[in-house]
């Protein structure tokens, strides 16, 4: 995770710590443990810019955060 914050830095893209979000137990009995970041707000064009999403609703959701509403 501290490897994606430092790639989305060289972009401009500021991000929250990372959080640790409890755990799974999956089928097998592993442990699968939940980790994530937040995209600072001010950084929602750059992520905009140069990583974006595939997924339709995610970007129309993304340029309506970036537009405030």
């Amino acid at each position: 995770m501290e490897q994606l914050r430092t790639m989305l830095k060289t972009f401009e893209i500021d991000s929250s710590p990372v959080r640790f979000d409890g755990y799974n137990i999956r089928k097998d009995g592993t442990k699968s443990v939940g980790a994530r970041f937040d995209i600072e707000k001010p950084s929602f064009g750059n992520f905009y810019k140069y990583i974006g999403f595939d997924h339709v609703e995610k970007q129309r959701k993304l340029l309506l955060a970036m537009r405030g509403a």
